[in-house]
């Protein structure tokens, strides 16, 4: 494996770095919202210059939904890594 503790967690090292580190970091989770962020900004772009169409709303509608349950999933994966590491300090204790 490659040791990666001197590395910075900002940018495009934090995201390279993600990869040999288990889990998600925040690099990761900032480079999704960025990507999702200009993905929406991209389909509300087609949307104003191409007038009503069917075909970038559904496009948009999708890329709502998918950003909103990436971060619905992160959100519950963090509560659960919480929980996990509450329980597991409540067997220590004991």
């Amino acid at each position: 494996m490659v040791d990666v503790s001197g590395w910075s967690d900002d940018g495009v090292v934090g995201i390279v770095k993600s990869v040999f580190v288990p889990g998600v970091n925040g690099a990761v989770i900032k480079f999704l919202a960025l990507i999702f962020t200009a993905l929406l900004v991209n389909n509300i772009v087609l949307l104003v210059f191409f007038g009503f169409n069917i075909h970038v709303v559904v496009l948009l509608l999708l890329t709502i939904g998918l950003g909103a349950s990436i971060a619905w999933y992160i959100k519950e994966l963090s509560t659960a890594e919480k929980k996990e590491k509450d329980d597991n300090k409540d067997n220590k204790d004991n």
